[in-house]
């Protein structure tokens, strides 16, 4: 089912539908001063729409322990030797007010 719902919808639009969820939540994240972009968000050639945000004095595991606690966004912390984020991770169903919820909560967590 899958590969059939790929197919029906084409590589050429999944992308584009995924680089404009990532420009949406990612272009307002990246304004936010207590807040890192780990990832090239407005780098051409993008067609996904996962990206790794660092809070500056939050652990990754804070900031997805606030997120889901008080947002219910889920989200992945990853606390390694070469990065340090939180993963958020939109896909084809994600709504644009999902990631305007996600960019909201992100600027009441500070």
């Amino acid at each position: 089912e899958a590969i059939a719902f790929h197919r029906r919808i084409g590589a050429e639009l999944k992308a584009a539908r995924l680089r404009y969820l990532m420009e949406r939540w990612a272009g307002e994240a990246a304004k936010i001063p207590s807040l890192r972009l780990l990832t090239p968000w407005n780098q051409a050639g993008r067609n996904s729409a996962i990206a790794t945000v660092a809070h500056l004095s939050l652990s990754p595991g804070q900031l997805a322990h606030l997120l889901f606690e008080k947002h219910r966004i889920f989200t992945v912390a990853i606390e390694h030797p070469v990065i340090n984020g939180v993963r958020v991770t939109p896909h084809l169903y994600t709504r644009p007010e999902d990631c305007d919820a996600l960019v909201a909560a992100l600027k009441s967590i500070g």
